[in-house]
């Protein structure tokens, strides 16, 4: 029988930033002039964050240990498979490796750009290329996109 060793470093790579009490959260308000749709959506705090978000982080001037100012969350792209469908919303099933365990639920409204779209009519088996806020769902496993662009993809896409 073989064996591995791994050990785990707690030190910080070239690149990192310490996340502190002074750290802001905030979402990237260029892209976001009306708020959002979803009232129970947070980007507030270390607790607010999951993988797949984009955000840009940035460091407190001579800081050190490397100390993040703030960290912005901006619109990020996910591609997909659309699960269930709705008139304004749909679920999303990831293609991204770091989100194909959680559930997506995608919010759009009047002012969500749809292209290659017959109408609006969203529904299952259809493949997307969603543009968006992608927050922390409310329970574990899932994730609320807040979509500023949906995207009809052929089905031989994706």
């Amino acid at each position: 029988m073989a064996s591995i060793s791994v050990t785990v470093s707690n030190t910080a790579a070239p690149g990192d930033a310490v996340v502190d009490s002074s750290t802001i959260f905030s979402v990237q308000a260029a892209n976001n002039p009306n708020g959002t749709l979803c009232v129970q959506c947070s980007f507030a705090s270390l607790a607010d964050m999951i993988p797949g978000q984009t955000i840009e982080v940035r460091r407190r001037p001579n800081s050190n240990p490397s100390a993040a100012a703030q960290i912005v969350l901006k619109q990020g792209s996910v591609n997909g498979t659309i699960t269930s469908a709705g008139a304004t919303a749909f679920t999303l099933q990831a293609n991204d490796t770091l989100l194909q365990n959680v559930t997506i639920q995608v919010l759009t409204d009047s002012s969500t750009v749809l292209e290659g779209f017959s109408g609006a009519a969203f529904a299952a088996q259809q493949k997307v290329v969603v543009r968006g806020f992608l927050y922390k769902g409310n329970s574990p496993g899932t994730a609320i996109l807040v979509a500023k662009q949906v995207e009809l993809l052929p089905r031989t896409a994706l």
